[in-house]
């Protein structure tokens, strides 16, 4: 990818090992949404031309690609996928879904219906964390967990 962009060689080398991890982009890691994009411009750029041929709109996070429209998009997706894959991507199969509008509709953890919401056992998991919090700590909290907790605390202060 950097040799690509103009980057030598034996640069490209040093800057792919230190902005990966086994072949991968490391998950959470700094550098990892840039990569990502740079990585996905093409790809991006068809899907989007396929979206407005479809009327539909196109959306992606990191990895997870969304398609918003109506009945018209479930005619695309075998030309969905095969843009996904001829840029170079594998599709994880598992995470591969159609989504009616009177069903729930999940994109990246979120519901996204009508109004932007997240899941009511996440709420209550979360309401759950913020009352023992408050009650004991959140270092006693984390703790109990058994999270490490200087880690935790040291990049909770490096937001």
């Amino acid at each position: 990818m950097f040799y690509h962009h103009g980057y030598t060689k034996e640069l490209s080398y040093t800057l792919a090992a230190l902005t990966t991890y086994n072949g991968s982009l490391p998950q959470g890691a700094p550098t990892s949404p840039y990569i990502s994009n740079i990585l996905c411009q093409r790809m991006d750029k068809r899907l989007l031309a396929l979206a407005k041929k479809m009327n539909a709109d196109y959306s992606r996070y990191a990895d997870d690609i969304t398609m918003s429209g109506d009945e018209n998009v479930r005619q695309y997706i075998e030309t969905i996928k095969s843009i996904i894959i001829n840029e170079g991507f594998d599709i994880n199969y598992k995470k591969l879904r159609l989504q009616t509008d009177n069903n729930m509709q999940e994109v990246t953890g979120l519901i996204v219906n009508e109004d932007v919401k997240v899941k009511r056992k996440y709420k209550k998991r979360l309401e759950q964390h913020i009352y023992y919090c408050k009650k004991f700590g959140v270092y006693s909290h984390l703790k109990k967990l058994n999270l490490k907790v200087n880690h935790i605390l040291k990049n909770t202060y490096m937001v």
